[in-house]
């Protein structure tokens, strides 16, 4: 399913009646706003579970669980699907050098992100088990995870308005 959005320019009209900014069209497929928002959803579960175990000192083993099997079932599978969507010799658009740089950065920083909090949740279970406190003892690891996982985010976000509104 496709939305399409519709920018109209101001109805200026030239000298033969036709606008002078035409309507611009763009479909955004619905799968793209699905994923963007969803991303939001999964964001603020890693936040939330990271705000519980800092502040109550206990580890969200379930949700972290379902977070990691979202990420990993369905915002991958997406990114799969969108990359091989682009393959150079049957690409259906062709973007600017920009949006390609950034959809590169995105897409390979947001897979090592993936393995970063594969990796951090890990290491979180197994501290809270032995009652230890991971994201208040280990604060620098945890705030630099945040403000990576934050670039990813803004980076997807920013891709998405790139390709769908500019």
């Amino acid at each position: 399913m496709i939305i399409a959005v519709s920018r109209e320019g101001s109805g200026r009209r030239g000298r033969e009646g036709d606008l002078c900014d035409s309507m611009k069209s763009m479909e955004i497929p619905l799968l793209s706003i699905f994923t963007l928002l969803t991303e939001v959803v999964v964001t603020s579960s890693v936040l939330f579970i990271i705000y519980k175990g800092y502040t109550e000192g206990r580890f969200l083993r379930a949700l972290a669980l379902w977070t990691l099997a979202y990420e990993i079932g369905v915002n991958v599978a997406y990114m799969l699907f969108r990359a091989l969507g682009h393959v150079a010799d049957r690409a259906p658009e062709v973007h600017s050098p920009i949006v390609t740089g950034i959809a590169i950065f995105h897409g390979i920083f947001s897979l090592l992100m993936l393995c970063g909090l594969v990796s951090f949740f890990i290491f979180a279970n197994r501290a809270y088990a032995r009652g230890i406190n991971f994201f208040r003892n280990y604060f620098s690891f945890t705030a630099m995870f945040i403000l990576l996982w934050g670039l990813s985010m803004f980076s997807g976000v920013l891709l998405f308005m790139l390709i769908y509104f500019f």
